[in-house]
């Protein structure tokens, strides 16, 4: 559709609504919601031709159609928290202001919005927490599942930074694997926060399995987002922003934005510096992913999931402990990817965490699995043998190029020559390029 067409039927709706001519405004309406479907604009249009009449329950109706697609969209919850305080729904109506004041960037309007709830609340004698609880299912439900396993000092921070979001409808899922060090008898200090569901595991799951389980288990969120105990967001507004920009573009699979690295030894902090734009074509980062135009995705932190798509492409089950790396090219197969620039949140690097811990049988079975998605792939999106088997190549090679700093770092070059013979009989696409790492290491 020309968008210069939309937005001159739509004005033509509204002067002749403001000029009372009714029926040609109502003609042009089913004109345009015929030939072109509803969109948040043209319900608004609509509720606003039965308010001018006079028929507020009809108004009512729609915008509450309307908000049940675009549940995050300024204008519709500006325009239904009007209608509701109209009919003195005062709790609902001080809900989707709450929301509009929320999701709106202009400031005018923020103050608008603020002076109308003071009133409402005020005259409800409430406080918003409760409002929230009240209406909450109104939105989308984020999960968070933070897996955690004996990092009582850090998983604190990690809780408080998620219940600081302004996001009012997430479920924190702590997934204690066993941990001994205190982290039951600490989680006692937020058994009274209803957005935090504690479960400790009967025995310990490993950290793999963990997460797997909390997310088929408990999970039940729209959107998942996976936060590993070490780790936390600084960015109050970001959950929001991830769960507008997915309501507002159905195509995205997932989102992520920028954060910082910290390297607890040596406390130094680096940027991820990614740029891109808003939205990405999925297929063309699963094919290029940590290449110059796709750069690689530093943690799962500010990664927010459409939960559906986790299920249907069976997530988490990989035979692996890179997980996230699988997550993330199985999702760029299911949709585009989005991303938002903001730094948010923080990211720790130290020799407790999976990637410094992996036992050696997993370097074998990751690459099993990357040939199993190579198959997926091939199948159904690149029917190109020999385009994907150079994906396959390149696949291993990121791998084992992050893989073997940490060999490098533990001194254990026997597993690297390990998988370097095992890599030159099966694999020799990936060998050649490790083995040209090597060399021009060799001459520096």
């Amino acid at each position: 559709m020309d968008f210069e067409l939309s937005l001159k039927l739509k004005a033509d709706i509204y002067d002749l609504m403001q000029s009372k001519d009714f029926m040609k405004a109502m003609d042009l309406l089913e004109l345009y919601s015929d030939k072109y479907g509803s969109d948040p604009d043209i319900v608004i249009l609509q509720s606003m031709f039965y308010f001018k009449l006079n028929d507020l329950q009809i108004a009512q109706r729609i915008l509450e159609e309307g908000i049940q697609k675009y549940p995050l969209h300024e204008d519709l919850n500006y325009n239904i928290g009007f209608i509701y305080e109209n009919v003195e729904d005062y709790h609902k109506s001080a809900f989707h202001f709450y929301i509009a004041q929320l999701v709106t960037k202009d400031e005018m309007l923020k103050e608008e919005l603020s002076q109308k709830l003071s009133v409402l609340l005020s005259l409800l004698k409430v406080p918003v927490t409760n409002i929230l609880l009240e209406n909450k299912s109104s939105i989308p439900k984020v999960s968070v599942i933070i897996t955690a396993y004996n990092q009582e000092n850090y998983l604190k921070q990690t809780i408080e930074s998620l219940l600081s979001q302004t996001y009012p409808n997430i479920e924190i899922i702590v997934a204690d694997d066993c941990s001994t060090d205190g982290t039951e008898s600490m989680m006692e200090r937020f058994s009274g926060e209803y957005r935090v569901n504690y479960k400790r595991n009967t025995q310990n799951l490993g950290p793999g399995v963990n997460g797997c389980h909390a997310f088929y288990q408990y999970a039940d969120g729209e959107y998942v987002l996976f936060v590993n105990h070490d780790d936390y967001l600084t960015d109050p507004n970001y959950v929001l922003k991830a769960v507008c920009l997915l309501e507002s573009n159905k195509t995205l699979s997932f989102v992520f934005a920028n954060c910082t690295k910290l390297n607890i030894s040596t406390g130094e902090e680096q940027q991820t510096g990614v740029y891109l734009n808003e939205e990405v074509n999925g297929l063309h980062y699963f094919m290029f992913y940590e290449t110059r135009d796709y750069p690689h995705i530093t943690s799962l932190l500010t990664s927010v999931f459409r939960r559906e798509l986790l299920f249907q492409m069976e997530c988490l089950l990989e035979e692996t402990m890179s997980k996230d790396l699988f997550l993330y090219l199985k999702l760029m197969l299911a949709g585009n990817v989005g991303f938002i620039q903001d730094n948010v949140g923080v990211y720790r690097v130290h020799e407790q965490s999976i990637s410094y811990n992996m036992p050696p049988q997993y370097d074998y079975s990751t690459i099993k699995e990357l040939d199993s998605l190579r198959g997926f792939a091939n199948k159904n999106y690149f029917p190109s043998d020999e385009l994907m088997d150079k994906w396959l190549g390149f696949r291993i090679y990121a791998y084992f190029r992050w893989r073997f700093n940490t060999l490098r770092v533990q001194n254990n070059y026997d597993q690297i020559d390990k998988i370097m013979n095992f890599l030159r009989q099966k694999y020799s696409n990936a060998y050649i390029l490790l083995k040209k790492d090597a060399e021009e290491s060799e001459l520096q």
